[in-house]
């Protein structure tokens, strides 16, 4: 009994703790959140494990039962390994980009007195100030996000130098209009807690502007 109550509290400390963490802090910072990455990072492991196992299986069992004709399909048991190759490669680029962020010791997202800072993935936006951000909203569909309505999105654009970010960058405004979807999906952190801690912080900004 006290093992399952403490598996029914043990959520409901970590809420209050977050929530605590919230409002102790100056800045917010946010982490990934491992169990969530777990699943798919055993899913690809798995995977990349399965392949070389039955293409090994498959060639003993040809070079074993097609000796006569080895010289024959030799040519194409080479088209075969390449062509399963080719794809196994970017299913390790996969593992990767999944082991990295459960590797991640730094925070990903900070929200702190003079902005939003977001370094999530590729096409992260980094630093956006509370000057440049007019709204804050959140979905909760199709995964969770962080949506901040921006008031100069060439800003945000013209800070990237690289030209392949950039035109990520660009691509996404196109999509969004002048919004910038965050996922925090796979981090450590409830969205409305997240979007009530924002516009907590961007309401301050905006006050102490007006009291200038």
């Amino acid at each position: 009994m006290n093992e399952c109550n403490s598996l029914l509290l043990k959520p409901l400390f970590s809420l209050f703790y977050q929530l605590a963490t919230f409002y102790m802090k100056d800045t917010l910072e946010i982490y990934y959140d491992k169990s969530k990455l777990q699943i798919p990072l055993l899913i690809i492991s798995a995977i990349l494990i399965f392949i070389p196992f039955e293409v090994t299986d498959l060639l003993f069992k040809f070079f074993n039962h097609s000796s006569k004709f080895i010289k024959f399909f030799l040519p194409f048991v080479g088209l075969g390994l390449v062509a399963i190759a080719i794809p196994y490669y970017y299913i390790f680029l996969t593992f990767r980009f999944w082991l990295n962020r459960y590797t991640q010791k730094k925070p990903v997202l900070m929200v702190g007195k003079t902005g939003i800072t977001e370094k999530i993935d590729f096409g992260s936006i980094g630093f956006i100030p509370w000057s440049n951000i007019q709204k804050i909203d959140s979905i909760s569909s199709r995964g969770h996000h962080l949506v901040l309505t921006v008031k100069n999105k060439e800003e945000i654009i013209n800070k990237f130098k690289n030209n392949k970010k950039r035109k990520k960058i660009e691509a996404d405004f196109k999509k969004y209009g002048d919004k910038v979807l965050i996922p925090v999906k796979y981090l450590g952190v409830n969205i409305y807690s997240l979007k009530k801690y924002s516009q907590k912080k961007l309401d301050e900004s905006n006050s102490s502007i007006h009291c200038l």
